[in-house]
């Protein structure tokens, strides 16, 4: 049910500093999305619908590069171009309404020169005749070396790469339901595409009021073609056009809860699109009213290059909310609630296009304490963008072909994820650690976790807590790594020591479950010394050699 009290809270909540971390940055063409060596038909698209209803500029500034405009004459005699929505045979407000060729020369085309990653396609429903557009083409100067023409790339079994359109200049594709073909400007010639045999779309509303919720996904032309159906470019997959949206009574709140809110968005992508088209398949333009709202921009960088699906139920269940994705492809280090993801949430994880070598951690602590709960899970080998592997909840350790998992339990963390970082694996053991608790066998309350990456001596209180600690978890350490706890400060022996030594490298976590008797474990080896006085629960300093 569409909930009008959150989504004006959620609209409420939307601050300057929120639209500005959707913005692409130097190195990205959109924001999120950083790799320009795939196809263009291998990338999603955030799109306007209507989109000279709001100002331009500042939609390809928050990172839009798709835009649906209505081209309809003007009133009071004009035979220019301008951009409104209207009946089929009505005219744009000359006084009021945007001119075609003003948004071209003024808007597009400077942004293109300004941002020379970015890469826009304008859709555009047509109702002028072929010879007004001509005129309002030939009128914006430059034009013809910027619109994006096909024949160059005829005969190849795909579209070029992102990265060979931004070098050739050419980064405006048009796309046009009526009077496509050739346009001859200043000696040149440009090309606007024939939509229905370019691309395919699905039935342009949702519902005819917000009060209507239609997810089913119809094709706009009867039947969903997978190839481009002009002449010479046979083996093209067509671009998909994902209109979401509603005909009449969306407003900012309600886009932000429902039509551009992560769940119903995936929703649409992963089943109802999918069963329509006999296969999932990724928008290359996800069409959306109310773009300064929701989450299609990291949702469309997410279907890109690979993104974390955090979701509010265990195990994935698609029957919750997917609470939010983090894109792949750059290091992050989020304290929640930030970038759409809510605070204790999440309590598991879906991972889609996500390469080895991936390492993701999340934290009860907002801070990242480790004194808290914390789950670190590595990636084992690249995971497809189409694949779909669930970290079913984050309160278990365990290894599979795909991840490791090791998690750190101290009250439990699956709906309490405060924090979320992702980076590298190291191939090392820079991140070799020991995790003490305050009960025997690792159980109870965490008391701290201590680094087993280089050598340290020090004394208990502050982040680890005097007189706690019973027994230990190794999480990873380097073969001849030793440790030593204390019943004294300053390491001194009078009121009894205990010595860990490891024997061969650890890389599952292991449990010293007392630091009262010795015992050799094969991997690892205790040695009790010193005074007989009782040394669980009475650990007061440490010591720590690397080898």
């Amino acid at each position: 049910m569409f909930d009008f009290k959150k989504a004006a809270l959620l609209l409420g909540l939307l601050s300057s500093s929120a639209v500005t971390a959707s913005l692409a940055h130097a190195a990205e063409t959109a924001p999120g999305i950083n790799n320009f060596k795939k196809p263009f038909n291998e990338y999603t698209w955030v799109t306007a619908h209507n989109g000279y209803q709001d100002d331009k500029r500042t939609q390809l500034d928050r990172g839009v590069r798709g835009f649906m405009l209505d081209l309809h004459p003007g009133n009071l005699g004009s035979k220019d171009v301008y951009l409104c929505h209207t009946t089929e045979k009505g005219t744009c407000d000359v006084r009021r309404d945007k001119n075609f060729t003003d948004s071209l020369s003024k808007v597009f085309l400077p942004f293109l020169r300004g941002n020379p990653n970015a890469v826009v396609t304008l859709t555009l429903e047509n109702y002028v005749d072929r010879a007004t557009l001509q005129k309002a083409l030939e009128r914006v100067p430059g034009l013809e070396d910027w619109v994006f023409d096909p024949a160059p790339y005829a005969g190849t079994s795909s579209w070029p790469t992102l990265e060979q359109m931004i070098r050739s200049g050419r980064r405006l594709v048009i796309l046009t339901d009526r009077h496509e073909g050739s346009y001859r400007i200043r000696g040149k010639t440009i090309k606007l595409l024939k939509d229905s045999l370019w691309e395919k779309q699905n039935h342009w509303e949702l519902g005819t009021s917000i009060f209507k919720h239609d997810w089913s996904c119809p094709s706009r032309w009867r039947t969903y073609s997978s190839s481009v159906g002009a002449g010479g470019f046979e083996r093209w997959p067509r671009l998909f056009i994902m209109n979401q949206f509603h005909a009449w009574g969306s407003t900012a709140a309600h886009a932000a809860d429902v039509d551009n809110n992560l769940t119903w968005l995936e929703r649409r992508v992963d089943r109802y699109c999918a069963a329509a088209q006999g296969r999932r398949t990724a928008p290359n333009f996800l069409a959306i009213d109310f773009n300064q709202t929701g989450d299609a921009f990291a949702y469309a960088a997410a279907l890109t290059q690979g993104g974390f699906y955090f979701h509010e139920k265990n195990r994935a269940d698609p029957t919750g909310d997917t609470t939010c994705v983090i894109p792949a492809g750059q290091h992050h280090n989020l304290r929640l609630p930030g970038r759409g993801c809510e605070n204790d949430e999440a309590r598991s994880l879906k991972l889609r296009g996500i390469v080895k070598g991936t390492r993701i951690s999340v934290y009860d602590s907002p801070a990242a304490s480790k004194q808290d709960d914390y789950a670190v899970i590595d990636i084992k080998r690249d995971i497809g963008l189409n694949e779909s592997v669930v970290v079913d909840t984050f309160e278990k350790s365990y290894e599979s072909a795909d991840l490791k998992v090791v998690y750190v339990r101290n009250n439990g963390l699956d709906g309490k994820v405060s924090r979320v970082i992702t980076g590298t694996t190291p191939t090392n053991f820079s991140d070799a650690s020991v995790v003490l608790y305050e009960g025997n066998s690792a159980r109870q309350n965490v008391v701290c976790t201590v680094s087993l990456a280089g050598s340290l001596r020090f004394n208990f209180g502050g982040s680890c807590d005097n007189d706690e600690a019973r027994s230990a978890k190794i999480l990873k350490a380097k073969a001849g790594t030793r440790f030593w706890v204390y019943g004294n400060k300053d390491q001194k022996e009078n009121q009894g020591w205990a010595r860990i030594e490891v024997l061969t490298d650890i890389t599952q976590p292991v449990v010293v479950g007392s630091f009262e008797r010795s015992h050799n474990a094969g991997a690892w080896r205790i040695i009790r010394g010193g005074a007989k006085n009782q040394l669980d629960g009475k650990v007061s300093s440490m010591k720590i050699e690397r080898p």
